[in-house]
């Protein structure tokens, strides 16, 4: 067994994106293309790279042809060249990827000058040493380090060895009961969060077709759907935005589900009990505002979150003050502030803080870019009460640039409105949260966080501090209950532990050894 390391545990990300494609006619023209168009509807979940593939069938041996590139999908060229004029094909998949572990794209840049192809050691789509599947996935094992073999460097090749190995193991005959079996392993041995795609080649020889097998953690840590298109195809994806068909039932793959291919009609076959812990934020931040998944819409999650965080601040502001700019920070915090500006009876000013169009990615995720990423509208915010509503503060850093930017427009007052909880703590289950040193309200309050009060919100005293630090007139946060009433979901079903940031706060032992390390080591640094 590895000892987890504290190095180790500050290298591990999130967050991927997968969407995989079957024709049961064999018959469409193109549909690796089309699978990369369901890639391309995810680029938002990953922007260090992407992977494409398909099955090449045969009358002897069918094979994968599977390309692997740096960057972000959208900028896609040539890289397609390989992928058009192919013929009819039954499965393809697409991914893209944002690193769970190992070494971060820049490394790899270094490495490739030539040509924007990816170390395969990293990358995904992942072939099996034999060559008869290929494993795309998101999320992040966090017991990697008790699971991985001396040559494993990244989680996605320990996770195909254990799909591999419940293979192996299983004495089924039937291919689809073979994959259930091989699942069930991987959730008995697998902790953290993991949605899984397992393409099989197929055999000829046997009459045995390709077919795609999607597994989603019984914890139901991050979203999984599927559909049949109105081309009778079966589609897997990360968000149902992926799928176009307006017409397409959308379904979830509940936690603990698998669904695959060898049948017309795909029903969900339960593999493990489902022990609901879905992200919170996958609704606050992560996912497209366009997506539902597991019963509730992102766009009314954040408009429902705006309005609860507006009851604060009702008798402070209102109509009345015609000199009040409600701001919202593009993208992500549109609905939220739309939710709050009508829950105070305004409107919120678009103009305000609009985005570079240069800076196309997600704070978490985005490649490295030169210059603003959102640019302050001076006529909009001089002598003007600025209320600037944001979807979550974790680092501060896109809020500590606005601050300034604000100030230097001449703004009479900033206040600060997130449409989420404090930020407190780690996420070892596929967030880009490392290490709770680089949080900047752990970090200001020296890792000592308060407990929050009765009405989930932190005390006053914390909250002048934070305000006082930035430079701003106050700062408000979504009250913690806020987050299951904003959500429509039960507190219980819902994974909240970064919020709370004590190991107590997890779910698994592996959570909670690594949250436990990431505080000592932080706080031995500290002192």
């Amino acid at each position: 067994m590895c000892r987890i390391t504290y190095s180790l545990m500050r290298e591990t990300r999130e967050k991927c994106g997968v969407f995989a494609i079957y024709d049961y006619r064999g018959n469409t023209d193109n549909l690796a293309l089309d699978a990369y168009q369901g890639g391309l509807e995810l680029e938002h979940r990953g922007q260090h790279g992407w992977g494409l593939g398909y099955v090449q069938e045969d009358v002897k041996m069918n094979r994968f042809n599977i390309g692997h590139f740096l960057g972000p999908i959208g900028y896609a060229d040539n890289e397609l060249d390989d992928f058009h004029d192919i013929g009819n094909l039954r499965a393809a998949f697409c991914q893209t990827l944002y690193h769970t572990s190992g070494e971060h794209e820049k490394k790899q840049q270094k490495k490739k000058k030539k040509k924007r192809e990816m170390d395969k050691r990293y990358a995904q789509p992942m072939e099996s040493p034999d060559g008869s599947l290929a494993m795309l996935w998101n999320g992040n094992l966090s017991n990697f380090s008790q699971l991985k073999e001396r040559d494993e460097i990244v989680d996605t090749q320990t996770l195909l060895r254990l799909v591999i190995e419940g293979m192996q193991k299983s004495e089924q005959t039937a291919l689809a009961e073979i994959m259930g079996e091989a699942f069930e392993h991987v959730d008995a041995k697998a902790e953290g969060a993991f949605n899984i795609v397992v393409v099989h080649k197929g055999d000829p020889q046997k009459d045995l077709p390709p077919s795609i097998f999607a597994h989603r953690d019984k914890w139901g840590t991050r979203p999984m759907g599927y559909t049949i298109d109105d081309q009778n195809r079966l589609l897997i994806y990360s968000e149902s935005v992926a799928s176009t068909s307006p017409d397409a039932k959308r379904n979830n793959v509940p936690p603990g589900g698998m669904v695959h291919s060898m049948g017309l009609y795909p029903e969900p076959i339960q593999i493990s009990a489902p022990k609901p812990k879905h992200c919170f934020f996958e609704w606050i931040y992560f996912a497209n505002v366009s997506s539902r998944f597991d019963g509730t819409g992102v766009r009314e999650s954040r408009n429902r979150s705006g309005a609860i965080l507006a009851k604060q601040d009702e008798a402070q502001f209102g109509p009345h003050m015609p000199d009040i700019v409600i701001a919202p920070v593009p993208d992500s915090a549109r609905a939220g502030a739309s939710g709050y500006s009508h829950a105070l009876k305004m409107f919120p000013n678009g103009n305000a803080i609009t985005r570079n169009p240069e800076h196309k990615g997600r704070t978490f995720i985005e490649q490295t870019k030169k210059g603003n990423k959102h640019n302050v509208n001076e006529e909009e915010v001089e002598d003007k009460i600025v209320i600037i509503v944001e979807d979550s503060f974790v680092r501060g850093k896109t809020i500590k640039k606005l601050i300034k930017d604000l100030k230097k427009a001449k703004a009479k007052e900033i206040h600060l409105r997130f449409c989420c909880p404090p930020i407190l703590g780690i996420c070892a289950k596929a967030i880009d949260i490392r290490t709770v040193e680089e949080l900047f309200i752990p970090k200001l309050l020296e890792y000592n966080v308060p407990q929050y009060d009765e009405d989930g919100c932190l005390p006053q005293w914390a909250l002048d501090k934070i305000a006082e630090k930035l430079g701003v007139d106050s700062v408000r946060f979504l009250p913690v209950p806020g987050v299951a009433e904003a959500i429509r979901k039960e507190t219980g079903d819902l994974c909240m532990s970064c919020v709370h940031g004590q190991p107590k706060d997890y779910h698994t032992q592996s959570e909670k050894d690594l949250v436990q390390l990431d505080l000592d080591g932080v706080r031995e640094k500290d002192t």
